[in-house]
């Protein structure tokens, strides 16, 4: 899982923590139910929480391609489910994407279908976090263009999070808070990721550098603001007490994140891509001297061709003469054989023999 982008390795790694604790008897035989409100197209809180869970998606938009099993939700309506029809409700990033006017009524209509626990995952209204996503959306702007999601944070603002307990206390639950991804890292590592997908020659290197980032930064850490905040509504003591016990335990085991940590971790971030870049340059120039070679290597092979193939114009020049030739001689032997089979003919040969006799002898006679 470790390919996935930092922010959504954290925020899904972080869920995974809590509904272990919460659900600690879950097995794939007996699963526990849970409804993921606002899954969107995506099998995220399926990958990660594994098959000790059954989860339903459901959401007010849904992608055809997405499967049949995703339940459509109608904006601003009631849940369509029972009351406590699942062990859990959740919804990652959901609420700050929810009218500001309507974010009550939907909190109480997932701890109404909840029967154990409801987690809710958003970003809390805060100056600091408000500034960071301006920041982090103008890089995406600059390279990706507009996005929904940033246009929504920005219309319909943030939740502020004591408006959030004070919601979940009122339908009698219990509130455990969790918080998630340490803002520094969120600004830094999303606007690297934005930079990187920007150009289809580096979408396989930030890929990469996800295994890097979330290894070495922590999804929660002891000083500092955090991006997100989780709000578990506990509605059993038992689930409280153990969420509590999980949530004590992940503090604890916190590291401090100074301000110069993500930078150093962005630097690795680069330097292993560019050594991945530098690696496939030098293959690339390979391939070019290879094939700079190959280009020579075929004009000379082209220039011998080409001398061959004026030798061999040569020759047939010289075999159509030779023909020529042969066949003019051909046609003198041909009239001569006619010239003596027509003396044959005639007999006159006899008289050619008696007058080359007559010559011998008027020779013979001279010289004596």
């Amino acid at each position: 899982m470790k390919e996935k982008d930092f922010d959504c390795y954290q925020r899904y790694t972080a869920l995974k923590n809590l509904m272990d604790a919460a659900f600690p008897d879950a097995t794939a035989d007996a699963p526990a139910t849970v409804l993921d409100v606002g899954s969107g197209s995506s099998t995220l809180s399926r990958d990660f929480l594994g098959d000790r869970f059954r989860v339903t998606r459901s959401d007010v938009v849904v992608d055809t391609a997405a499967g049949a099993d995703i339940v459509i939700l109608q904006p601003g309506q009631p849940l369509p489910f029972e009351a406590r029809a699942f062990d859990a409700v959740i919804a990652m990033d959901v609420l700050e994407h929810v009218r500001p006017a309507e974010r009550e009524p939907f909190v109480r209509e997932c701890l109404r279908v909840a029967r154990d626990a409801c987690v809710l995952a958003a970003p809390a209204a805060s100056p600091a976090i408000e500034e960071a996503e301006a920041r982090v959306y103008r890089v995406h702007q600059a390279r990706l263009g507009t996005h929904a999601y940033f246009e929504e944070h920005s219309t319909y603002g943030l939740p502020a999070a004591e408006d959030v307990g004070r919601w979940i206390r009122a339908e009698g639950a219990a509130l455990v808070t969790l918080p998630n991804v340490p803002l520094v890292a969120w600004e830094t590592f999303s606007s690297l990721d934005f930079i990187g997908y920007s150009k289809p020659d580096t979408v396989d290197l930030t890929m990469d550098a996800h295994f890097i980032e979330n290894a070495a930064c922590p999804a929660v850490c002891n000083d500092g603001v955090h991006y997100r905040t989780f709000y578990v509504a506990c509605r059993t003591p038992e689930a409280q007490g153990r969420l509590e016990r999980a949530v004590d335990d992940l503090r604890r085991r916190a590291v401090p994140l100074g301000a110069e940590t993500p930078l150093e971790l962005a630097w690795q971030v680069i330097a292993a891509s560019c050594m991945e870049a530098r690696k496939a340059r030098s293959q690339a120039h390979d391939a070019d001297t290879q094939r700079a070679q190959c280009a020579v290597e075929l004009a000379q092979t082209a220039s011998q061709l080409a001398v061959v193939r004026a030798q061999l114009a040569d020759v047939q020049r010289h075999k159509q003469e030779i023909e020529a030739y042969l066949q003019q001689q051909l046609k003198l032997l041909v009239e001569y054989q006619s010239s003596l089979d027509a003396i044959f003919k005639s007999r006159s040969w006899r008289y050619m023999e008696i007058f080359r006799r007559a010559a011998r002898a008027l020779r013979r006679l001279k010289g004596r």
